[in-house]
């Protein structure tokens, strides 16, 4: 009985060989492949691939952060329209903010903001950097993140994006 059994198990070599000629085959492209077949390509661009090229995990990372740092963008957009209507100053109520993007690997947004009198552009840049404080904590407030990022605004004159010629003053 003893005998029968160790003839159904293969030996520990075989096994061993078995996985080295499957990694090998793996390696290089697999049971059909010989170094004929691959003659024509370029090493430099296997290399290329095997370096540079993000693996499957990496490049979902990649595209995971991205949209998170949209979601974040979104997310302090609407939040900054909503705590600019509530300031109790006038020339901030008025604002839009046009949109919010990423700089600095999102440890820092660029706010635009469109200002309805042009001619108020600095006079609302320097409201808006005295009220950057109490802004940052109505963000920190709606996004539940461990750090707040830091508020870098841009204001925009309506009649600039009316098509008329105008400034980006920051």
């Amino acid at each position: 009985m003893g005998r029968a059994w160790s003839r159904c198990v293969p030996h520990r070599a075989t096994l061993k060989s078995k996985h080295r000629r499957r990694a090998q085959q793996a390696r290089h492209g697999g049971r059909d492949a010989t170094p004929a077949s691959n003659a024509g390509t370029d090493p430099s661009a296997d290399l290329q691939d095997l370096f540079f090229k993000p693996s499957g995990r990496q490049s979902r990372d990649r595209n995971r952060v991205d949209t998170k740092t949209r979601q974040l963008c979104r997310q302090v957009q609407q939040r900054l329209e909503i705590a600019l209507g509530e300031l109790q100053d006038p020339l901030l109520q008025g604002l839009w903010v046009e949109s919010v993007e990423p700089e600095g690997g999102g440890r820092t947004l660029l706010v635009h903001v469109v200002v309805d009198d042009g001619a108020a552009l600095l006079e609302v840049l320097d409201r808006l950097k005295a009220a950057q404080g109490h802004l940052r904590n109505e963000i920190a407030a709606a996004i539940h993140r461990k750090r707040t990022p830091l508020l870098v605004f841009m204001a925009t004159p309506a009649t600039a994006l009316a098509g008329q010629e105008g400034e980006h003053i920051e």
